[in-house]
């Protein structure tokens, strides 16, 4: 293994490849939570909470399709 600016990586893994999966990792993990949190919100008649959860769902979504594009161009560049 290697240290690259603050990241370790093996030999085959660039730091930002690395990077955006785990950035990708961490915003499907929070799509996940936040729909477990929204049913809870639901389950507990707090709509509020439920919709602040959406929220959470629909940003994550969005940061991890954009962490998949960026992979997907680093790797044809």
């Amino acid at each position: 293994m290697t240290e690259l600016g603050g990241t370790t990586i093996n030999e085959y893994t660039l730091d930002k490849d690395y990077d955006l999966i785990s950035v990708l990792y961490h915003a499907l993990q929070g799509v996940e939570n936040a729909g477990k949190y929204r049913q809870d919100a639901e389950r507990e008649n707090s709509p509020e909470v439920a919709d602040f959860m959406r929220e959470v769902q629909e940003q994550n979504n969005r940061i991890a399709r954009r962490a998949k594009e960026l992979l997907f161009k680093q790797k044809q560049v």
